[in-house]
């Protein structure tokens, strides 16, 4: 790109390592830039205000690779844009970024809702207890699980997500929305990079859903890219949630507007622990911690591990 070390001038990052990336199945290139913990978001906001006049998205990410103390040779070591992964999700089709988008045209994502829905819904006699007991830790109150079994007897809960559904009805009612805002929503905070080189990479992109067309995004290894790519774009449009980071499992979104109907905001949460599982899974959180959350914040955290 001929003017980017103008665009690091006007940042007064005009001495920074910067580098060219050739693209695998493409004759585009990338640019990775050599940022730090303190100035990467200031990095990362420049580059996204300018990506339509650049013709580049900027999204942060790290070299995982020993540390190395001469940063080109740490860069040009990651394979950022490996295509095994793709491989696997449609073996003997074109890999090639340009063809992973053009798939993700084609896409829809209510299927791997409906697959989440299915699968957790395997265990839900256990899962009355799991919402039982996050409440009554982080409010003092529950829901009595008494009347949770009799409306999975009558049939007024049949599945995982109907489940949720009543004990976030139960809390709005009990619990009001002023209440349930003041519980912690730190599970959401994201990754901060400790011992790993961090930089921020261009790709020849202004969309942000794409971003996981080049690099690849290990929760897709259920849901597939192109569904995953069309569900960013949806809350994109919905949200304005754009992509900030990716660290191979976890991808940081930063959103314009949250949702403000509790309904609306308990079915983004059902789709985003439907994507990333492990989001909620690993600390703990239920899709009713998963909706306040998203009512009050900002920033958005996806998590998907082996």
């Amino acid at each position: 790109m001929e003017n980017l070390q103008q665009e690091l001038k006007a940042l007064g990052l005009d001495t920074v390592q910067t580098l060219a990336l050739a693209i695998p199945l493409s004759n585009q290139q990338a640019y990775a830039i050599e940022v730090t913990a303190q100035n990467k978001l200031k990095v990362w906001q420049h580059f996204k205000n300018r990506k339509n006049e650049l013709g580049f998205y900027p999204v942060l990410t790290a070299a995982w690779g020993p540390e190395n103390k001469n940063w080109p040779t740490q860069v040009n070591a990651e394979d950022f844009f490996s295509r095994f992964y793709f491989a696997e999700e449609t073996p003997g089709q074109d890999l090639s970024p340009a063809a992973v988008i053009a798939r993700a045209a084609q896409a829809e994502s209510a299927s791997v809702l409906a697959a989440h829905n299915r699968m957790y819904s395997e265990y839900l006699e256990d899962t009355v207890h799991t919402y039982t007991e996050a409440f009554a830790h982080e409010f003092g109150e529950q829901p009595d699980a008494a009347d949770i079994l009799k409306a999975m007897a009558n049939g007024q809960i049949q599945d995982y997500f109907e489940l949720g559904q009543w004990c976030w009805n139960w809390a709005l009612n009990t619990l009001g929305l002023e209440r349930l805002a003041q519980s912690s929503s730190a599970f959401l905070d994201g990754y901060e990079p400790q011992d790993q080189t961090e930089l921020l990479l261009l790709l020849p992109t202004t969309v942000s859903e794409e971003v996981i067309a080049y690099i690849h995004w290990y929760g897709a290894c259920t849901t597939s890219t192109a569904k995953a790519m069309h569900m960013l774009k949806s809350w994109r449009q919905r949200y304005g949630a754009e992509i900030v980071a990716h660290y191979g499992t976890m991808l940081h979104l930063k959103v314009n507007t949250q949702p403000t109907d509790p309904a609306e905001a308990f079915a983004l949460a059902t789709e985003q622990e439907a994507f990333a599982p492990c989001t909620t899974v690993l600390p703990g959180a239920t899709l009713c911690d998963l909706a306040i959350a998203l009512m009050q914040r900002e920033s958005w955290f996806l998590h998907e591990r082996p």
